[in-house]
């Protein structure tokens, strides 16, 4: 294991962030923002937003300073499963490590673990 994150947001932080200027657009893709309406959509932008925090922990960076937060996309968080998909910038970055995470959320929290190996 080279790094480890864990994050946990509350879902209203989420849905007061998604009512400023460019907040959806600077932080999540298309296909975030497409599976999460499938569901409970700020829960689901929220359990990718932990998803994307705890991933800048384990990597030692933060958003912007190495990656930008769409340079990771979550799509399949709801089946607890599948592979992040990375832009070719993150892709340099990770260098081949795998990626395993877990998220949940309950109606207030949303909470994220990744490991990198």
């Amino acid at each position: 294991m080279t790094g480890k994150g864990i994050d946990i947001v509350e879902v209203v932080r989420i849905r007061k962030a998604c009512q400023r200027r460019g907040f959806l657009k600077r932080v999540f893709t298309e296909g975030e923002l497409r599976r999460a309406s499938r569901g409970q959509f700020y829960a689901g932008l929220a359990r990718r937003f932990a998803l994307k925090e705890a991933l800048f922990k384990a990597l030692g960076t933060g958003p912007g300073s190495t990656i930008t937060w769409k340079d990771v996309e979550f799509v399949d968080v709801e089946e607890g499963c599948g592979i992040p998909n990375l832009s070719s910038k993150a892709r340099r970055l990770i260098g081949g490590r795998r990626i395993l995470y877990s998220s949940s959320h309950s109606q207030g929290l949303a909470i994220a673990v990744v490991v990198v190996e």
